[in-house]
């Protein structure tokens, strides 16, 4: 997770909620590793 939803308290949300956001927050932490690994290369259009 981000440092952003750390912060959060899941705690309050449905168990089935929490799963679907947890799951979400890994994708995303997932995408912006695959993002900063990719910086250097050159953007083409």
């Amino acid at each position: 997770m981000t440092d952003t939803t750390k912060d959060l308290d899941l705690s309050v949300l449905p168990p089935e909620y929490r799963a679907v956001f947890e799951a979400q927050a890994a994708r995303v932490a997932l995408l912006e590793e695959i993002n900063k690994r990719q910086e250097h290369l050159p953007f083409v259009v």
